[in-house]
């Protein structure tokens, strides 16, 4: 006890120097924070509580399913198929009792994830690439180790380690739980789902995996077969289509060849599934090119050619008739289109296909509001928000809270949407904010300014630029006005420190507006 107390009081000392600061709360961890992996039975720094595992997985699992397409919902027994291999597995973990779940996302990159607690994703591309469903549960065994050895939060708390500095020593002593602190700093270093592991991690995560393989009846043979199939592909002209997968789970032969020396410590055989899983697999290898229409047809309209788009979309509907992306791809090539009615068909066949993926919500709100149905769009971009909260939906839900009078409402969209980025540069202002540029004899500039909409703005920030007789920018100013317009007014602003020539031509752009009461 009394050696406990000397090392309290080392520690002490150190810590009054801001140098030995980062220091100090190491060694503060280490002393009152050291556990055994449920998984190696190491001994290591764990001021991440369990309960806080779960709750990180818990809170952030359907945010990222909404961030990376969705769930798979088009052939529901491929969902299912994944759940029973991955329960299976689950089962003989050195975890059982966490909350395990596994999902399939609508999304054609091969990826497969894990979050802190059991939360787990493989991608629909990925499974397009495996050969058996041993070759699954290798997969899937290693994402259940990342939740199990707590890899995740391993990587957070070295993150609050490394970032101690930035969190500052009063925060530790505050009286906080440990978690707390951690959740603090974690957001400094770290983003769940995307982390990559360390080079121990992903060779833990084979060797354990392979064990749990080994425990529900697999042929660990597949582990080796699918570390052999990824470093091809990554050496192979895919490559760059992989970097999600290879740039969090990188193949090497030293992986391979960890796999072959772990396997040799088992008995040979097992079940490889190679049948069972062409058959259950075959729905979605059935319908693989709908969704490399998907691929180009997006390709096709992030070029600006919408009649392509259309064309991709058609020919994966007659395809695959149950998947929704396709009629929301059609559904914003429409849009871009500005053909607001048939593109409002399609998002409305897209929700009914998929109730639960944000950006359906999103679509069909923003075509309904261009078409003037506002309490629709405003549930529907409502609903957007709830899956996953998007700049967009905020800043289309502010301009409608505008129109409808409601200036708290609208203020505290917009506030959100800047939170998330540059949101005056997204909102389109001239909805509802008209300028109108004049001069006088002596060549002094006014500003007439309209409020179209049904509330007072204020605080409204815009942008002149003047051109010659040619279209050449003479210059350029931004004008700020802080007086409150009411709404249906008008107000005439003179701009005193500028007189350019009278033949200058004026144009306008508002670059930003508070509503208010």
């Amino acid at each position: 006890m009394d050696k406990r107390k000397n090392s309290y009081k080392l520690l002490i000392l150190f810590a009054s120097s801001r140098f030995c600061v980062f220091a100090f709360i190491f060694c503060f961890l280490i002393l009152t924070a050291c556990s055994r992996n449920p998984v190696t039975g190491k001994k290591e720094i764990h001021f991440i509580s369990e309960s806080t595992e779960i709750n990180l997985g818990e809170s952030h699992y359907a945010l990222m399913q909404q961030a990376q397409g969705g769930t798979y919902t088009a052939e529901k027994s491929i969902q299912e198929y994944v759940e029973k291999v991955g329960e299976k597995l689950a089962a003989v973990s050195d975890r059982p009792n966490l909350p395990f779940e596994f999902v399939v996302l609508n999304n054609s990159v091969p990826n497969a994830w894990a979050l802190p607690g059991g939360k787990i994703a493989i991608y629909r591309g990925l499974l397009l690439e495996l050969n058996s469903e041993a070759e699954l549960a290798a997969v899937l065994s290693h994402e259940i180790v990342h939740s199990a050895a707590r890899h995740s939060a391993q990587a957070m708390e070295r993150s609050v380690l490394m970032s101690a500095g930035l969190i500052g020593l009063s925060q530790i002593l505050k009286g906080k739980k440990y978690e707390d602190v951690a959740l603090a700093g974690a957001a400094v270093g770290a983003t769940l789902g995307t982390l990559k592991f360390s080079r121990n991690a992903e060779l833990e995560a084979d060797k354990y995996g392979i064990k749990y393989m080994v425990a529900a009846g697999y042929d660990p043979q597949a582990a080796v077969e699918l570390q052999k199939l990824f470093l091809k592909l990554s050496k192979g002209g895919r490559a760059s289509w992989f970097s999600a997968l290879f740039s969090t789970h990188p193949p090497s032969e030293e992986r391979i060849q960890a796999n072959e020396k772990t396997v040799a410590g088992y008995p040979s055989g097992g079940f490889m599934g190679v049948t069972e899983y062409q058959i259950a697999m075959a729905p979605l290898k059935n319908s693989v090119d709908a969704y490399k229409d998907l691929d180009q047809g997006y390709q096709a309209l992030m070029n600006g050619n919408v009649t392509s788009a259309i064309s991709y979309a058609d020919k994966g509907i007659a395809i695959e008739p149950g998947e929704p992306q396709l009629y929301n791809l059609k559904g914003k090539a429409l849009a871009k289109d500005r053909n607001f009615e048939e593109a409002l068909v399609n998002f409305t066949k897209a929700v009914q296909l998929d109730g639960n993926y944000f950006d359906f919500y999103l679509q069909k709100g923003l075509a309904e509001q261009k078409l003037g149905q506002i309490q629709a769009a405003k549930q529907d971009l409502e609903k957007s928000t709830a899956l996953l909260p998007s700049q967009e939906a905020e800043n289309a839900l502010g301009q409608i809270e505008m129109k409808l009078g409601n200036g708290a409402a609208a203020q505290k969209h917009f506030q959100i949407a800047s939170q998330a980025g540059s949101a005056k540069q997204e909102i389109n202002y001239d909805k509802f904010i008209k300028i109108r540029t004049s001069q006088n004899s002596r060549g002094e500039i006014y500003l007439n300014i309209d409020n179209l909409s049904n509330i007072p703005i204020r605080n409204i920030e815009i942008l002149l630029t003047f051109v010659d007789s040619k279209h050449a920018v003479i210059d350029k100013q931004r004008v700020f006005i802080s007086q409150k317009i009411s709404g249906g007014s008008s107000m005439t602003v003179p701009i005193k420190n500028k007189t350019p020539p009278r033949t200058a031509k004026i144009y306008s752009q508002v670059l930003g507006a508070e509503p208010t009461n």
